[in-house]
């Protein structure tokens, strides 16, 4: 089986003492069904930053303000018939609240708090990365 590294960024967006929340679509390869982060793959050449402004506008129709480093993680997992290592860059942010663009990765949002949310159905490893990094996020 293909072995292929993938760094995907992704944040936190907060709203009123909310994040949101983001649910994979039943196609998706991986996590499908599962709540995530609204967030991508970075594109060769591009900056972490800008990669992570570009994934949110195209998955919610939202922009980020006050973003900041949350932590760096990894995961690995199997899809598309290879088996990729996923370097996470997660961040937090600002951004309006309210009705959700939502794009044709996703059937859902909301808007939760980080208790609310580790009661949710979340992709793997995202509720350990919530508990491990709270005072961060």
């Amino acid at each position: 089986m293909e072995k292929k590294v993938v760094v995907w960024c992704g944040a936190f967006l907060r709203h009123g003492g909310r994040f949101l929340f983001v649910k994979r679509a039943p196609s998706s390869s991986w996590g499908r069904n599962q709540w995530h982060l609204a967030g991508g793959k970075m594109e060769w050449g591009e900056h972490p930053l800008k990669a992570l402004r570009r994934e949110v506008l195209e998955e919610t129709g939202r922009t980020v303000s006050d973003i900041r480093l949350v932590g760096i993680d990894t995961m690995q997992l199997i899809a598309k018939g290879a088996h990729y290592h996923v370097v996470q860059i997660v961040y937090s942010g600002a951004c309006a609240g309210g009705a959700v663009k939502m794009s044709d990765e996703h059937t859902g949002y909301a808007w939760k708090t980080l208790d609310e949310a580790l009661g949710m159905d979340l992709v793997d490893n995202l509720r350990e990365f919530i508990t491990e990094n709270r005072e961060r996020i």
